[in-house]
This record gives C-alpha cells, sequence and structure tokens, in this order.
C-alpha cells in the first residue's frame, strides 16, 4: 500500500510546485527585462491568479471525490455522469470568469491594493491573464481528474509540458519581441492552454481513461456534497491570496513598492512550501476516497497514517531548508 501511496502522492507533489513556478518564473523574468517594480506588481496580481486557481479547487476536489467513491462501489454510469456534469458546469463558469475579469481588470486591479508605481504593469498583467482564465479554471479542474482517474504520472506530464512552453516563451516574448510584463502573462496564459488541450484529449479521445462524456440527464442534486467537499480546499487555496491582499496594502502604507519586492520574494517562499503540502493533501484524496466507496476502512486508515506522517516529515525538512538555505534562495 505504501508503493501505491507513493505513486499517486510524489507526482501530486511535484505537479503542485510546478503549478507555482509558473509565477516564479515570471517573476525571475520580469525582474530582470523589467525591474523590481514590475515585479511587484506580479505579487499584487498572485490573489486573482490564486482566486481562479480556487474556483477551480471548489469543482474538482468535491467532483474527484464523488467520482472516486462510485468508482470504488463500481457504479459506473453514475460517475461518468458526475463527470460530465462537472465538466460542462465549471466550463461555464469558467467562462463567464473569463469575460468579467477582462471587463473589470482596472478594477480587480484597484481591488488588489496596487499603488501608483506599479498600477500599469498590475493591470497589463491581470487583463492579459483573464483571457486565459477559462483554461487555468478547467486544465486545473483536469489535473486533479487525471489523478482520480488512475493516471498520476500522466499530469506531471502535463504540468511539465505547460511549465516547459512558459520557460520558452518568457524571454522570447520579453527579451526578443520586448513585449514587457504584458509577454510574460501572454507566456503564461498560452502555456496553460497546452496543459488543457493534453488533459482533454486524454478524457476525449484516450481510450484508457476510466471517465467519459455521456448523453443523460444531469444529477444536479450531487452539487450538495461537490460543493461541501470542495470547499475546504477551496477556502485553503483563497487563503493565501487574500493574507497577500492584506498584507500589500498595509506593506504599501508602511514601506512603499520597496516593501511590496521584498514581499513578492518572501510569498514566493511560502507558496512552494505550500504547494507541498497541498500535493500531498489531493495525492492522498483520490486513494482514500476510492477505498471509501468500497467500504475499505483500514486502507483508508493507513492512507491517512501515511498522509500524517509524509506532511509531518516534509514540514520539518522543509524548515530546515529555509533555514540553513535562506540567503542562497532569496538570491
Amino acid at each position: 500500500m505504501l508503493k501505491q501511496y507513493l505513486k499517486f502522492v510524489m507526482p501530486s507533489i511535484c505537479s503542485m510546485v510546478i503549478f507555482n513556478l509558473y509565477t516564479l518564473v515570471d517573476g525571475i523574468f520580469v525582474a530582470h527585462y523589467e525591474g523590481d517594480t514590475a515585479l511587484a506588481s506580479i505579487n499584487v496580481a498572485s490573489p486573482y491568479v490564486t482566486t481562479i486557481f480556487s474556483i477551480g479547487v471548489l469543482f474538482a476536489i468535491g467532483s474527484s471525490t464523488v467520482m472516486s467513491i462510485y468508482r470504488g462501489a463500481n457504479e459506473e454510469r453514475k460517475m461518468h455522469e458526475v463527470f460530465t456534469m462537472n465538466t460542462t458546469t465549471i466550463s461555464c463558469v469558467a467562462l463567464c470568469i473569463a469575460i468579467l475579469s477582462f471587463i473589470n481588470s482596472h478594477h480587480i486591479t484597484k481591488f488588489l491594493g496596487a499603488n501608483e508605481d506599479v498600477f500599469f504593469y498590475a493591470d497589463t498583467y491581470i487583463k492579459v491573464l483573464s483571457c486565459f482564465s477559462f483554461f487555468y479554471i478547467v486544465s486545473y479542474c483536469f489535473e486533479v481528474l487525471l489523478k482520480a482517474d488512475g493516471f498520476p504520472q500522466k499530469s506531471i506530464m502535463g504540468i511539465c509540458l505547460g511549465a516547459g512552453t512558459n520557460l520558452i516563451l518568457d524571454p522570447l516574448f520579453m527579451g526578443t519581441l520586448n513585449m514587457g510584463i504584458g509577454g510574460a502573462a501572454l507566456a503564461t496564459g498560452l502555456s496553460q492552454l497546452v496543459t488543457f488541450c493534453f488533459f482533454f484529449y486524454h478524457f476525449s479521445f484516450s481510450h484508457k481513461s476510466h471517465f467519459h462524456f455521456v448523453k443523460a440527464n444531469y444529477p444536479w442534486h450531487e452539487y450538495s456534497r461537490i460543493l461541501s467537499l470542495g470547499l475546504p480546499d477551496c477556502i485553503s487555496e483563497i487563503s493565501p491570496g487574500i493574507m497577500i491582499t492584506v498584507f500589500n496594502y498595509r506593506i504599501n502604507q508602511l514601506l512603499g513598492t520597496d516593501g511590496l519586492v521584498t514581499f513578492t520574494v518572501l510569498m514566493y517562499i511560502y507558496n512552494l512550501v505550500l504547494m507541498v503540502m497541498v500535493g500531498a493533501s489531493q495525492g492522498t484524496q483520490p486513494l482514500v476516497s476510492y477505498y471509501y466507496g468500497r467500504s475499505d476502512k483500514n486502507a483508508v486508515s493507513t492512507f491517512h497514517k501515511y498522509a500524517r506522517v509524509l506532511v509531518s516529515c516534509a514540514g520539518v525538512l522543509l524548515f530546515l531548508i529555509v533555514e540553513v538555505f535562506a540567503p542562497n534562495i532569496t538570491a
């Protein structure tokens, strides 16, 4: 069982860390090509990214849990119906968010506490990124469902494909084409599009997937379970964004743009540590749900124990790494 657990959890942790590297890579190239003020704007805009991710989490965790339970109980028809309903619903929600975000990017930037120095950069970054927020939300949902489908290694392949695209396009758009911070946002958005296409192909055209689109009356009543199961993870995902926004307001009052730049670097470190814990949680979830559906309480208890040991050890190890290598990490 330990081997099975690690097979799911390790790719999940890697996926979440790589997801977080999108913003980190943007920050590195923005700082190199545009300077410290533009770097601070990435931090101001990051709660927007966190928010759209949290919406994906809300639907992804809840639906994957319900689908894994049905899969464990061999109720495949219900599993397919929930998959189809959830994909349709989150696509509609994501499309509405993309349109509203693009139209109201100016108001979003102002709400997030951007000062005069960083406002143009942050507004440009959010406006361009909002055009791709549909792919952000849906691809993140697909990534979670892919692990529940039993393909954790394939999920990290899709994430790495997107991250590699971002790594290539950032210097191309910002350096060669001189597109500024809008180029960084465009590179990130296109990388999410690539990831979305990879995951969509698996669920739509791959014969290996256990989840299929079906024609059926949607079981809307399942959303009482889906949303309640996804809400805790949604709150965990969105809470750093709220914290960053509050800190940005206060740091801007006390220290100005220089303080925002410093806080940006600190939040990169914080988010990397947080993503390790989120990855451990999301890697454990499909296994627990599947064996819960099979009424195997011993397996559920064992996976819970593995998770507690893993996050405890990871917490101590990451603390020591940050304490010992703080200057190197910051640089």
